[in-house]
């Protein structure tokens, strides 16, 4: 990857392609995962959560302090109740921290200030 925002949209479309060795590649081995159903570490959780939510999330603005990343998205997931549709888009945002040439870190939140607020940037100059 030629940079760290390369890399958070390599992930996107890994996550979106449910390509799970692709994400696996880009996240570092203990990586931190978190969402509005729990949190915990490692590459497994990380390929469990694609695969088991199915769900897609577009790139919108973001907002970066070195290796840190505020992202806001618009969520998609499969709809039960439309055969293969996709449910309406829902704006969320994560922070994803990059160590190296990987992504070390994935907090998902219902919304931009609760992302910022996580990342300490909020309140920063």
């Amino acid at each position: 990857m030629s940079s760290p925002l390369d890399l958070i949209v390599a992930w996107h479309d890994a996550v979106r392609d449910q390509d799970l060795e692709a994400v696996a590649a880009l996240v570092h081995p203990d990586v931190t995962v978190g969402g509005p159903k729990g949190s915990g570490h490692g590459v497994e959780l990380m390929t469990e959560w694609v695969q088991n939510s199915g769900i897609v999330l577009e790139i919108g603005s973001f907002l970066q302090r070195g290796l840190t990343f505020v992202i806001a998205q618009e969520a998609t997931w499969p709809d039960p109740d439309a055969g293969t549709g996709r449910t309406q888009p829902v704006s969320v945002a994560s922070v994803f921290v990059v160590l190296g040439a990987r992504i070390s870190k994935v907090l998902r939140f219902d919304d931009v200030d609760a992302a910022l607020a996580a990342s300490g940037f909020r309140g920063d100059s």
